[in-house]
């Protein structure tokens, strides 16, 4: 069974019925976003995290650099400015219970870069390699 409300506007009908109310044309978010889902495998040549990108409006594409372990950083040159950047990191489908994210900016000597920081606890700030897997994180800048 198909539902919809029948007292807004409908479109043209689709390849299967009716489509929903047509959106203004021109409209767009009002901010830039790279939206992807990181992995990061911790075997004998550590390396940067890897991206599966699901959306990326920014000008250009970050790149990512392994700093240590537990430690990378995400790079775009002019993209990430003060006050107007917005990231989050979620957790993605490892197996630590008890593992923690941190996502920064440094905006006082590295403004390009953002650097996340993933380890096994956050008490004892204990960084690891490893724990980034499909992990999500999306990056907004806003005008």
């Amino acid at each position: 069974m198909t539902c919809y409300n029948s007292e807004l506007p409908i479109g043209p009908p689709g390849p299967t019925g009716p489509q929903g109310p047509q959106g203004e044309p021109g409209v767009s978010l009002l901010y830039k976003v790279y939206t992807a889902l990181l992995t990061q495998v911790n075997d004998d040549a550590p390396a940067a995290p890897t991206a599966v990108v699901l959306e990326n409006t920014l000008s250009g594409t970050p790149t990512f650099e392994y700093l240590g372990p537990g430690s990378y950083s995400i790079r775009l040159n002019g993209e990430f400015i003060e006050d107007k950047t917005f990231f989050i990191v979620g957790c993605g489908e490892n197996s630590v219970s008890n593992g923690a994210f941190i996502i920064s900016q440094d905006l006082s000597s590295r403004p390009d870069r953002l650097t996340i920081n993933t380890g096994t606890t956050v008490s004892s700030a204990t960084w690891a390699d490893g724990l980034l897997y499909k992990t999500p994180i999306e990056i907004r800048v806003y005008p």
